[in-house]
């Protein structure tokens, strides 16, 4: 891929857009904001609190050192935390998210997302039944999850549709759906949630090498 342009920034608090081809941004010292375009970008901080927009393209986008928000945009982009405290936002498209060190939180949003919160006690975020589908060409996998550290966050979920407002979901282990809206369970490697009470999943997601959940695994 040849790039288009080369950014660079140093020390200061600066804010960077790339043009509409491939570009390569790397930023200094301070809390920087840096956005792609379209084109297939990279986008690299340093130390501060960074803010980093993918746009259009395929993209890629490093946190560095400290609390940053890396947001993909569309198209299928990898996005790393770095250390500290980092929020990532795959946007649409089949992204990989990697939280790095620090208590991250992830939003794989739309397509088949791969997410891993690395070490510390990270939090895994779904905001619709859309963001990790039944069918598994829109499935997102966590790769990583630990007991006891991690979270998965399902309160942008409503889990039932029939209802007014905004409910929580009943996680009933390994059990069959018995037809009643709002159950979650886990078994063989899928997390599931019924919203509608037609006793199938309305969404999925897969968890690599975990066999067993618990209630106190979720944000319900």
């Amino acid at each position: 891929m040849k790039l288009d342009q080369k950014l660079y920034t140093y020390e200061g608090n600066d804010s960077v857009k790339a043009g509409s081809g491939h570009d390569y941004v790397k930023l200094g010292a301070g809390n920087d904001t840096a956005s792609g375009n379209n084109g297939n970008d990279t986008l690299i901080g340093e130390a501060g609190k960074d803010k980093l927009s993918g746009g259009n393209g395929n993209d890629k986008l490093y946190g560095g050192d400290n609390d940053d928000h890396l947001s993909g945009g569309a198209g299928n982009d990898r996005l790393d935390g770095g250390n500290h405290n980092d929020t990532l936002v795959g946007g649409s498209g089949n992204d990989t998210l990697l939280g790095g060190s620090g208590n991250d939180k992830l939003y794989g949003d739309s397509g088949k997302d791969t997410l891993s919160g690395g070490s510390g006690q990270d939090t895994f975020v779904f905001r619709t039944a859309s963001d990790s589908t039944v069918s598994a060409t829109g499935r997102d996998t966590i790769t990583d999850f630990r007991h006891d550290q991690d979270m998965i966050d399902l309160r942008g979920i409503d889990a039932n549709t029939k209802a007014s407002g905004n409910q929580g979901f009943t996680f009933i282990g390994d059990d069959a759906y018995s037809g009643k809206a709002g159950e979650l369970y886990f078994k063989n490697g899928i997390l599931a949630g019924d919203t509608n009470g037609d006793g199938k999943s309305d969404f999925a997601i897969h968890l690599t090498g975990v066999t067993k959940m618990y209630v106190d695994d979720f944000f319900l």
